[in-house]
């Protein structure tokens, strides 16, 4: 059952539409291969680091998000290599031009069409109440756990870097023979 649109997940599309017609108007000028593959980088690693925090529940969504997350990660890291091997090969001819660009573009706007789909099936009944459980859990840790605990490790850390250090041989150059 559906009732209306997530709104994150509708701000989300909207988002990954505007990056997308960025990386469209990246590509119009770029004179270089470097900025070619740099960009598809930049477009890609946060769109796996988005569908990696995902937690679906019906199996059509698990699916999807393996498709969304492995896929950009595996693009992402063809398009590093890319840019770290393209210094030996002259590639920018082919790279930068208008042919190779625009398929390019075109295929990188598969992800616009899955956060599409993520908004529509992110907002069935049982995907909202999977979410508003992991919230209730987790606010539920958080509202147990003891104000004393959750800032003793920052006064931990605060205590060990106001120690004066000793002078040793090994941060003391003048001490060595």
């Amino acid at each position: 059952m559906y009732n209306e649109p997530d709104t994150f997940f509708g701000i989300r599309f909207i988002v990954i539409i505007f990056i997308w017609g960025a990386l469209g108007i990246s590509f119009m000028n770029i004179d270089n291969h470097q900025g070619v593959f740099s960009s598809m980088v930049l477009y890609l690693i946060p769109l796996a680091l988005d569908y990696y925090g995902h937690m679906p529940i019906e199996k059509k969504n698990k699916k999807r998000k393996s498709v969304g997350f492995w896929s950009s990660l595996i693009i992402a890291a063809i398009f590093m290599i890319g840019a770290s091997f393209s210094g030996s090969l002259n590639i920018s001819f082919i790279v930068t031009n208008i042919w190779f660009l625009l398929p390019l573009w075109i295929l990188s706007g598969f992800y616009v069409y899955l956060a599409g789909i993520d908004w529509v099936t992110y907002s069935s009944d049982e995907e909202i109440h999977h979410r508003q459980e992991i919230q209730k859990i987790h606010r539920k840790k958080m509202r147990d756990e003891p104000m004393d605990k959750r800032v003793s490790y920052y006064k931990k850390k605060k205590k060990r870097e106001s120690k004066p250090q000793t002078e040793t041989a090994f941060n003391d150059p003048s001490s060595i023979n």
